[in-house]
């Protein structure tokens, strides 16, 4: 008398957990460039504007290391501003982030005119990366959530 098992099927459930990992990471990345483009936009959309050197020069990434996926924004400081010899577009952005101060006519004008970008209202001003950071983590989790399922981790 004795027990046996058949190793085979272990062999294809790790088989198959690995495809289906493989799968999230694809899926995910995929889904995480569509987060970045819309953060990108976000924070262009709720940029000031004055020469629009600020709005050119933010960019969204995704980052993929071995163990995480994550979205970076940032803003490609070492241009110098049109029309402002001697200030970068790095030293723009972090007064226009950080510090206080009234829109101009052309930020104000925006702000109106702006369209929903995905359904969010991009508003100008302050905190303008900050705030299209925190507009992306919902989308981020979602892209979380749903690339799970394509891969076939979720039911649904």
């Amino acid at each position: 008398m004795g027990l046996s098992y058949d190793a085979s099927k272990l062999r294809r459930q790790a088989n198959s957990l690995d495809q289906r990992q493989k799968a999230f990471k694809r899926y995910l990345l995929r889904d995480m460039e569509k987060v970045a483009k819309v953060m990108e936009r976000l924070a262009r959309a709720m940029a000031p504007i004055e020469t629009g050197s600020l709005e050119k020069a933010i960019y969204a990434r995704v980052i993929n290391n071995f163990s995480e996926v994550k979205v970076e924004l940032y803003v490609s400081g070492a241009t110098s501003r049109a029309g402002h010899p001697g200030v970068t577009v790095g030293q723009y952005a972090d007064y226009m982030h950080n510090d206080h101060y009234r829109l101009g006519r052309l930020s104000r004008m925006k702000s109106v005119t702006n369209p929903p970008i995905e359904g969010m209202r991009a508003r100008v001003g302050r905190l303008y990366m900050e705030r299209a950071i925190e507009m992306g983590e919902k989308r981020f989790r979602e892209a979380v959530t749903e690339a799970a399922r394509k891969a076939g981790f979720t039911r649904g």
